[in-house]
Order: structure tokens, then sequence, then C-alpha cells
């Protein structure tokens, strides 16, 4: 997100729905963190074992999920010192376990998100109304300044005009 950001001053997009936000601010999610990181050592244990997944030590076809180590061993393994005491199980029924435990963490997150987006979301139309609100006020108020101004510069004329006539009386009656 921080590298799509680069260089932009305003307007950063989302990343889930492309919405822009005036503000660069990103919040840290640990649960979907060790959610993600998961999904990552799930992903490097595929579920249906390749020709090419066999154990480094034993050349042998990678077969069982050590809880312990969190990694794949082959049968050869299990029964070593290493692994002996480790509960092991076959490799897509760890796999499945992890999907439902992935799904379990997901949707709560998935619920918090929806409703972090609709607080964002009502959040923008208060200040979107704030700033519509401030922006007919300013109106009024520059517009009533205005009236304000326009009449006292009429009373000023009035005055000024008064003043200039009674000086003229005034002047005219010390001529005569």
């Amino acid at each position: 997100i921080t590298q799509s950001w680069e260089g932009m001053e305003t307007n950063f997009p989302c990343p889930q729905c492309r919405e822009t936000s005036q503000q660069r601010s990103l919040r840290s999610n640990r649960q979907l963190a060790n959610i993600t990181e998961m999904v990552i050592k799930l992903s490097q244990c595929s579920v249906r074992p390749k020709q090419e997944d066999r154990c480094e030590k034993h050349e042998e076809k990678l077969t069982l999920f050590c809880e312990e180590d969190q990694n794949m061993i082959c049968l050869v393994c299990r029964e070593s010192r290493d692994h002996r005491s480790h509960t092991t199980r076959p490799i897509d029924e760890a796999v499945q376990e992890y999907k439902e435990k992935i799904k379990l963490h997901l949707e709560p997150l998935k619920k918090e998100l929806e409703d972090i987006l609709m607080f964002k979301f009502n959040e923008e139309e208060k200040a979107e109304k704030i700033r519509n609100d401030r922006a007919i006020k300013r109106k009024k108020i520059d517009s009533e300044f205005e009236e304000l101004h326009q009449f006292l510069n009429k009373a000023k004329q009035v005055l000024l005009s008064r003043l200039e006539d009674e000086e003229k009386r005034i002047l005219q009656r010390i001529r005569e």
C-alpha cells in the first residue's frame, strides 16, 4: 500500500474499495497479520504434495505435518528422534483445519472492516455536510455584510449631501 502511495500528496486510494482519502493513515491489524502469516505458511505447503515435495534429509515424499514444528515431514522423519514425540497428521487434514481456523478468524475481521468502512463513510458524510453548511453560512454572512456596506455607503452619501447643503446655506448667509 505504501509503495503504491509513494509520491502522492493527497487523494490516497483505498486498496479495497478504491475510494480516496485526504489523509495518509494506516493502522496495523495484528490479527490480520497473523492470519496472513498462516496463509503464507500454508501456501508454502500445498494441499496435494507435488512430485518435487521431498524431504531434504531422506528424499522421501512429504506426507505429514508436524504440529510442534509447523512443518511438512516424511514418514522417516516422524520416526526420528527430532519428531518421535511430536503430534503429526496427514498434510490434507492439517490444511483443512488451518483453512477452517482462517475462516473463523476472517469472519469477525470482515465484519469489523465492514463496520469501520461504514463508520468512515458516515463520518465523511457528516464532514461534507459540515463543509456545505459552513459554505452556506459564509455566503449568507458575505451577503449580509455587503448589504450593510451598501446601506452605510448610502447613509454616508446622505449625510455628506446634507453637510454640503448646510455648508452652502451657511456660506450663502455669510455673503448676504
